[in-house]
């Protein structure tokens, strides 16, 4: 059964954040919202609007673009956490 589209975004915001060594306090307070928020973008229990989709991004150094990928257009060995510097 296909992963769910929320829990995939979910599932990137997460790696990416970790690979940063980040916590969901972190994150949340680097964004201005509730870490809860971050824990519900996370689990897939509510899809990013793209405007904190792109402010995700940015506190976390990655192209938005990460988090949206089809499964067919990742690389197996790609943490999805793509740097900003490799946009282009």
């Amino acid at each position: 059964m296909p992963e769910d589209y929320g829990k995939r975004i979910g599932r990137r915001i997460k790696s990416a954040r970790e690979n940063r060594g980040m916590t969901q306090t972190a994150l949340a307070q680097a964004m201005g919202v509730a870490d809860a928020q971050v824990s519900r973008w996370e689990n897939g229990r509510v899809v990013p609007q793209r405007r904190n989709l792109e402010a995700i991004a940015n506190a976390l150094g990655v192209r938005a673009e990460t988090f949206l990928l089809d499964d067919d257009e990742e690389d197996e060995d790609d943490d999805r956490g793509l740097p900003v510097a490799a946009a282009g």
